[in-house]
């Protein structure tokens, strides 16, 4: 069974009800697109990116022309106030080709995406895929299968975290199951040194060996040392989630070496969890860790914010705080399925994907504290009410003061949205 993999499914498809008594939020949030007309794309999970010129970039994890599943593009009008125009860059055949992308993409230097699929490939088990640009304008965009999973033991199902292009140009992710022990695995994937060459992919580290974690439902992050920092849904010292990283040898060859940074206790503490990882600074502390739990944190038992300070020493040990419970009490927004954006003042912006006026989710704001002993500020800047959106499981994408998302469900057709949101 995948305990943790049905929890987020389930949550996902729940809701289905509408509710129009509510009015809708003007001026600082748009419906920039509505999914599911004719072989339009449906049911979008991963977060956005953004090239130089504002376009936006996604996936869908169903639709298209064999309902496997698209890869879209979405262009910013000429003049204010005018529709944004969805391009459809790729419609996965649902085999070969890949079949349902759960993560968002990255980006190449050279305008190249990537991404994974959760389903499809030689084996069934997933892939690893890239997205070329046309040669001209108006030309096709090519897919390449970089990658296929096979299970064990290289890793099964690369499900919601994003790809992460690292500094040395090789790619990191992923996968919920597989592995060496049938929970897990990260690895690496390298460019080939003659082009047209075979992608190499390593195996970092398979989850399941003793205490380690199982189950990761995010992406992995990298500092400026080329460290590695993720998190595993289940598994660590309480069976409740844990905190990673993976160090590479100097060098670079031979295993990586995990070190366990936090064991989720359940209950008040958190358990699950999920989404990436977002490094930032927090007061005198140059480097910190947030994220979110799908779980735990209080008496509804529906999440929680923390930020992971590292240790003064390197014996110490680091330092798990609670900026904000998720609860279900009142109209308040819960569960949340997606790391943190961030602004330049370290603001940091959420989505939960249930709960609210709607009740089907919203976006949360947590404003740092200024001096030692101040609290974490936490404020609800917009509630899906169902028709503009509904379930925004995906992270959000910050830019110049304007947050971009997708909502899962909800829209015109209910099968999901590209909204924005203001901040300024």
């Amino acid at each position: 069974m995948r305990p943790h993999i049905e929890i987020l499914s389930m949550a996902l498809l729940s809701l289905g009800v509408w509710l129009h008594a509510i009015p809708v939020q003007a001026q600082q949030h748009l419906t920039l697109y509505n999914f599911g007309h004719l072989n339009d794309g449906e049911l979008p999970y991963g977060a956005l990116i953004a090239d130089a010129n504002g376009i936006l970039y996604g996936t869908t994890s169903r639709g298209g022309v064999h309902n496997s599943g698209t890869v879209f593009a979405l262009n910013p009008p000429a003049v204010a106030g005018r529709a944004w125009t969805e391009t459809q860059l790729l419609s996965f055949d649902g085999e070969k080709g890949g079949s349902q992308p759960l993560a968002g993409l990255a980006f190449g230097s050279d305008g190249v995406l990537y991404g994974t699929t959760s389903a499809g490939g030689s084996d069934g088990a997933g892939l690893v895929f890239s997205l070329t640009p046309p040669a001209a304008p108006g030309g096709d965009w090519t897919e390449t299968v970089l990658y296929n999973f096979t299970g064990d033991p290289d890793g099964f199902s690369p499900n919601y975290g994003p790809l992460l292009l690292s500094q040395s140009g090789a790619l990191y992710g992923m996968t919920s199951e597989g592995g060496a022990n049938g929970v897990g695995a990260a690895y690496s994937l390298t460019p080939p040194q003659i082009p047209g060459g075979a992608w190499m992919e390593k195996v970092l580290w398979s989850f399941g060996t003793g205490m380690d974690g199982s189950y990761p439902l995010g992406g992995l992050v990298e500092d400026a040392n080329g460290v590695l920092y993720g998190g595993a849904s289940g598994g660590g010292a309480h069976g409740q989630g844990m905190l990673f990283s993976l160090t590479p040898l100097a060098g670079g060859a031979g295993a990586w070496t995990e070190s366990v940074l936090y064991n989720f206790l359940g209950g008040t503490d958190g358990t699950s969890p999920v989404g990436n990882l977002t490094i930032g600074t927090l007061l005198q502390h140059p480097f910190v860790l947030y994220g979110v739990t799908a779980m735990g944190g209080g008496p509804t038992n529906e999440g929680v914010a923390y930020t992971l300070i590292p240790p003064g020493k390197p014996s110490g040990a680091w330092t798990e705080t609670i900026m904000y419970k998720f609860s279900t009490i009142g109209t308040r927004q819960y569960n949340p399925r997606s790391g943190f954006a961030v602004s330049p003042d370290g603001t940091l912006y959420v989505t939960a994907s249930l709960g609210g006026l709607g009740p089907y989710g919203g976006v949360i704001q947590l404003k740092p504290p200024q001096q030692a002993g101040d609290r974490w500020k936490q404020a609800f800047l917009f509630h899906f009410i169902g028709t503009n959106g509904n379930n925004p499981a995906g992270g959000l994408l910050y830019l110049n003061g304007v947050l971009y998302g997708t909502t899962y469900l909800g829209g015109e057709q209910n099968y999901g949205v590209v909204y924005s949101w203001n901040t300024e």
